[in-house]
């Protein structure tokens, strides 16, 4: 079946086991040491991410301005199937900051503040699961799953229009499946861009996206089920917030 798998490609695993006097210790399992031959860096396919800021309202057009913006880069790598010659693709994100270093701070010594916005910028793909046991760290997570679906349903709409030259075709060509919870915030994202982006109305978006998406979860576990206090959704993914709210409320 030819398809398409996203995720995030970390910088760092989710540990690296150490037994020490019979007790565990972790470390970084920075799995990218070597590097890595079976992926592609496609340098021309990037998209911004956008966090916090503000709504303006111009008329009837919402306008999403003084945002914080993270490139989203791709890495592909190459799924081979079964008694097959056909191939599919999984495409993985690498968080890189919009700009590099603020040299004003840099050329007066203050050289941990000049890059403490590329850090905090490329946090976002550090680490698989970061500890979310503290509100930074469920922030980072949050982030996490914004940027994932954010950098992955403007590829999927990119790549739909470069094919068709429309969107009208939309539910017709494309099938979207969430695999568990991590990723639902795409349905609020293609809403945004639907409607903030290519002109679509709201009713028109909410139709496509009821034909588009699909979603499987493989626990009941409470856990498992993620929820987001509504004050963190609206601080870092204003508009998709926005759009979340108002589903909500029709559906």
């Amino acid at each position: 079946m030819p398809g398409r798998g996203y995720g995030i490609r970390y910088d760092y695993g989710m540990f690296k086991q150490n037994i020490v006097n019979g007790s565990q210790k972790e470390s970084p399992d920075y799995w990218l040491e070597y590097g890595n031959p079976w992926e592609f860096k496609r340098h021309n396919t990037r998209y911004k991410v956008r966090f916090g800021g503000r709504i303006q309202q111009e008329g009837k057009k919402t306008r999403w301005i003084e945002t914080e913006e993270i490139l989203g880069v791709a890495y592909d790598q190459i799924i081979p199937g079964y008694d097959t010659d056909a191939t599919n693709t999984l495409r993985l994100w690498s968080a890189q900051a919009s700009s590099e270093i603020n040299l004003g701070k840099f050329n007066q010594g203050d050289y941990f503040a000049a890059v403490e916005d590329k850090n905090h910028s490329e946090n976002v793909s550090r680490v698989l699961y970061p500890d979310d046991s503290t509100y930074s760290g469920r922030e980072l997570r949050l982030r996490q799953e914004y940027f994932l679906v954010s950098s992955t349903i403007q590829d999927i709409l990119s790549r739909h229009y470069q094919l068709h030259k429309t969107y009208d075709n939309l539910a017709d060509k494309i099938a979207i499946h969430l695999n568990d919870t991590h990723p639902v915030l795409s349905i609020p994202e293609m809403m945004r861009l639907l409607i903030d982006e290519h002109q679509f109305s709201w009713d028109d978006a909410f139709e496509v996206c009821c034909q588009v998406f699909s979603y499987t979860n493989h626990t009941l576990m409470s856990e498992a089920l993620e929820t987001w206090p509504v004050d963190m959704l609206g601080k870092f993914c204003r508009v998709t917030c926005r759009s979340s709210l108002k589903s909500t409320t029709i559906s």
